[in-house]
């Protein structure tokens, strides 16, 4: 199981044309989402936000289990960081949703007039 998990990661790391870190926050991005369908709760609950720091944390920590850096101070400050990236994007959209709530809401078009002029 373990194996192929990795092996996807290695796939999506050759077939996308951006680096690592940027693939990190997209993730983020998608779980969160994927994770508030699911559950059925709104971008402004904490729960999806809280299912995708535990993917992000298994993530990391099955990264740490299937290689050994020779540097393992390296290999976790690369963990962290990863795990940071992946959550930053959907703390943002959460924090927003839960406290600046109109910036998530759909317009009427009498606001979105008022927006043009």
């Amino acid at each position: 199981m373990l194996t192929y998990w990795n092996e996807a990661k290695i796939f999506v790391d050759r077939t996308a044309s951006v680096s690592m870190d940027v693939l990190h926050v997209i993730a983020g991005v998608i779980l969160l989402i994927f994770f508030a369908i699911l559950l059925r709760r709104s971008l402004a609950s904490w729960l999806p936000w809280f299912a995708v720091l535990l993917v992000a944390v298994v993530n990391e920590l099955l990264d740490l289990s299937i290689e050994a850096w020779p540097n393992r101070s390296e290999q976790f400050g690369e963990s962290a960081k990863d795990v940071l990236l992946t959550i930053f994007l959907p703390t943002v959209l959460v924090l927003t949703a839960r406290f600046l709530p109109d910036v998530m809401a759909a317009r009427d078009a009498s606001t979105r007039q008022d927006l043009a002029d």
